[in-house]
């Protein structure tokens, strides 16, 4: 008898706590089916921006408890620019088709991986809350690449500033025709393709650095036409790399190797080794640089390392010059694996270290790793050889909205007919893939997003 009771007693005890949850889960399923229904309805407010894609809810869940509704888009609802009033926009006419039941709900909205509220800026915020994570830190910890020492460093400006700067197109190879052209028409005796570097390079690059930021060019510069590598690995002929009461010096992969030629898929960064050793409070050893120039003129000067966070932030670079010398400090925490330009100087023609070279010291103040790759004088030439492929994409004109997919021009060449070809022009003419292609750039970030289809629309 005592245990059928006890039975009894759990089984009303099991019920007591089922009910409510029984309770509360078809509570919440009636709940989701009429807001599923409600939020068929809606319509999206914000026509005007439907060209970024398609703006639509993908999922949402209740929390009757909390009452809170989380409502998930689809990611184009973050491409148009939020504020408070498109927002508040969204926020009442989801309020409007959810109707009466739910609108004590707190709605939330999210997109992309985020809540659309966190998109506004808090420069267009009037009403909501300031984002503090957004707030400029009281001092800037950040570290520039490049710090050119004879110069007064400074306090406002641009300092410490990275800028992405782009001066137009460029000589481009046209697989359909199987050769180099222009991207854009002759006019007036120039192209839009090199004029814009007749300003961009001289006055608004030169602008920007006096200013104290750092300004990236994924075009060449240097409108010298000679280039001189030199590394260990191998470079220009008579050119060299001296060693200097250093000890322990290690090599490791990857670093760059100098190719006469590079071919779809080749990245020189990642063909060759580096250098590496420990930095060295006293004592004077360092690594120089010695190039064989052809002939007397101003030459860019670009050093490569490889980053690593284990790297120092103020290796020292001096450049030996007709003109003196020129110290920089370099932050090797970032910006390896690729060309980083120091200066434009004045050399003479041969070999002569003390107006001629470029030195790397091991002394510095900070315990660290210290790398060294290839350095770069002069533009030269462009070495990246194109032919056509197996399938071509058709050229997609921005106004026009160009034509999708892959074609076959009935006039095409077959590629296992023809040779790769170069542009046989100085690189600073060359459009910007294939440049970055020779600094080191990701093929499948920059120049093989379509297999090497079409070298005009990357993107295909």
């Amino acid at each position: 008898m005592k245990r059928i009771l006890l039975f009894i007693s759990i089984l009303l005890f099991i019920n007591s706590i089922a009910n409510p949850l029984f309770s509360q889960s078809k509570k919440a399923l009636k709940l989701h089916k009429k807001a599923t229904k409600k939020l068929s309805e809606w319509q999206n407010p914000h026509p005007q921006w439907k060209h970024l894609g398609e703006i639509k809810i993908d999922t949402f869940s209740i929390d009757p408890n909390e009452t809170k509704l989380r409502i998930q888009f689809s990611a184009p609802l973050s491409y148009m620019p939020v504020r408070e009033e498109n927002y508040l926009h969204t926020i009442n006419s989801l309020q409007e088709s959810l109707g009466r039941r739910f609108k004590k709900y707190d709605i939330q909205i999210f997109t992309d991986g985020q809540e659309l509220a966190t998109l506004i800026p808090n420069y267009y915020r009037k009403s909501m809350a300031l984002d503090p994570v957004r707030f400029k830190p009281t001092e800037d910890q950040r570290i520039p690449i490049v710090r050119r020492l004879e110069s007064e460093i400074p306090t406002k400006g641009m300092y410490k500033r990275n800028i992405a700067l782009w001066h137009s197109h460029g000589w481009y190879y046209e697989a359909k025709l199987d050769r180099w052209e222009w991207q854009r028409a002759r006019l007036y005796s120039t192209v839009e393709d090199i004029f814009p570097l007749t300003f961009v390079l001289p006055y608004l690059c030169s602008m920007l650095e006096n200013s104290g930021a750092s300004v990236f060019l994924p075009r060449e510069r240097d409108t010298q036409t000679h280039e001189v590598i030199v590394d260990k690995d191998g470079g220009s002929k008579y050119s060299n790399i001296a060693l200097s009461n250093i000890r322990e010096i290690e090599t490791k992969s990857p670093g760059f190797l100098y190719k006469d030629t590079l071919f779809i898929g080749d990245n020189p960064f990642q063909m060759g080794t580096h250098m590496r050793y420990h930095s060295t409070e006293k004592g004077n050893e360092f690594l120089r640089y010695v190039p064989h120039l052809p002939k007397d003129g101003n030459y860019a000067v670009y050093i490569s390392y490889v980053q690593s966070e284990e790297n120092i932030s103020n290796a020292k670079y001096i450049v030996y010059h007709t003109g003196g010398k020129s110290e920089f400090l370099v932050n090797q925490k970032i910006g390896g694996g690729t060309w980083i330009y120091l200066g434009t100087f004045n050399f003479r023609s041969g070999r002569d270290s003390r107006i001629g070279s470029v030195l790397l010291s091991m002394k510095s103040d900070e315990k660290g790793w210290i790398t060294a790759d290839a350095v770069k004088f002069g533009g030269g030439m462009g070495n990246v050889a194109r032919k056509p492929t197996d399938e071509l994409i058709p050229n997609q004109w921005s106004l026009k909205g160009g034509v999708k997919g892959v074609v076959m021009d009935a006039q095409r060449i077959d590629p296992e007919m023809v040779e790769w070809k170069i542009s046989k022009k100085p690189r600073y003419m060359e459009g910007s893939r294939y440049y970055l292609q020779y600094a080191g750039a990701p093929d499948n970030l920059v120049y093989s997003l379509n297999d090497g289809k079409n070298d005009y629309t990357l993107n295909g």
